[in-house]
């Protein structure tokens, strides 16, 4: 089924085809964990996120903007999936379009632990060879 795949590192936002097998969310989103929240009003659409995307001491980070105008701030990887009534995965409603007017890109960032939560301090983008080849292969 067609998903969205919101890669923070890479800044890209890309259609994915996801299984239904549960599994597969923790490959695209590169994780042992998950979480959902339901940022949209007028869809059932959920946008995944890691977990303890904000526990390390850095990651790569997006804002997303719900449609309360509340804005998430989700370390890691995002994958949005279409859900029915019952809670069953389906197709994406929401246009990748929407959903690229929704993000901005945060880039990697140092993550301080403190009373009052989390501080956020940017660091530097770092590629390796497989970020690079990913980044070729979603703009052919």
């Amino acid at each position: 089924m067609k998903t969205i795949l919101i890669d923070p590192k890479l800044q890209t936002i890309n259609h994915v085809d996801y299984n239904g097998d549960y599994k597969q969310i923790y490959k695209f989103l590169e994780c042992s964990t998950y979480s959902a929240i339901y940022p949209f009003e007028k869809s059932l659409d959920a946008l995944f996120h890691d977990d303890n995307g904000s526990l390390g001491n850095s990651n790569y980070y997006f804002k997303f903007t719900h449609d309360s105008g509340y804005q998430s701030f989700i370390g890691g990887n995002g994958l949005i999936i279409g859900c029915d009534d019952e809670g069953e995965s389906k197709h994406v409603e929401t246009s990748i379009d929407e959903i690229k007017k929704r993000v901005t890109f945060i880039g990697n960032q140092e993550i301080v632990h403190g009373q009052n939560g989390i501080t956020l301090y940017p660091l530097p983008t770092i590629l390796n060879d497989d970020d690079i080849a990913r980044m070729v292969k979603d703009h052919d």
